[in-house]
């Protein structure tokens, strides 16, 4: 299994592409802003990473959500799974108090892979400032959301686009390996 991780000038990519590894996984990284799109094709599966900012402030980050979106199977963290609710039309609201370094409990809402062998409820690490908000009509399907009932996890019904706000490569996210496993072991 190769995987092409987009790199979102997070400190916590490498930690991400540490548990890749761990699943046997061959992964290759580029920065957002040096993007090899014969390496995105030669690879099966895409990571979008953590990073700062917004998502249409990163380079290239929705370019690659656009170009490969229904051809590669895509998760997304943090950035990545906001990058890729911008991509389905979803907006982003501003925390209004940010969430660095904090643990919240995870509540799963809905049945996906990403989640199997995991408890209806977990611990996560947090590292963000914006959020998506709820829309009725997005094909997104939620599947799982913190205590106060914002998007922790969004899947879509039909292709394999998924992305976690929080950080599964966290110390403080007890199912991170798990979720890790259970994303590079689908087929």
């Amino acid at each position: 299994m190769k995987v092409f991780v987009l790199d979102n000038y997070d400190s916590f990519t490498y930690n991400l592409v540490h548990y890749l590894n761990g699943e046997g996984a061959e992964v290759i990284v580029n920065r957002n802003n040096e993007v090899d799109i014969e390496s995105v094709h030669s690879c099966d599966k895409i990571v979008l990473s953590p990073g700062p900012g917004l998502p249409s402030d990163s380079n290239s980050l929705m370019d690659v959500i656009a170009n490969f979106v229904g051809v590669k199977p895509i998760l997304g963290v943090c950035l990545g799974l906001q990058a890729i609710g911008v991509h389905y039309g979803m907006e982003l609201l501003n925390l209004s108090e940010v969430h660095h370094g904090v643990e919240h409990t995870i509540i799963k809402t809905g049945r996906h892979y990403l989640f199997q062998g995991i408890p209806v409820q977990f611990s996560a690490g947090m590292y963000h400032s914006w959020y998506l908000q709820h829309q009725s009509n997005s094909i997104l399907d939620t599947i799982a959301v913190d205590e106060a009932g914002r998007i922790m996890a969004l899947a879509h019904p039909e292709i394999d686009v998924c992305g976690v706000q929080f950080h599964p490569e966290s110390i403080m996210t007890n199912q991170g390996r798990t979720i890790i496993h259970n994303w590079i072991s689908k087929t």
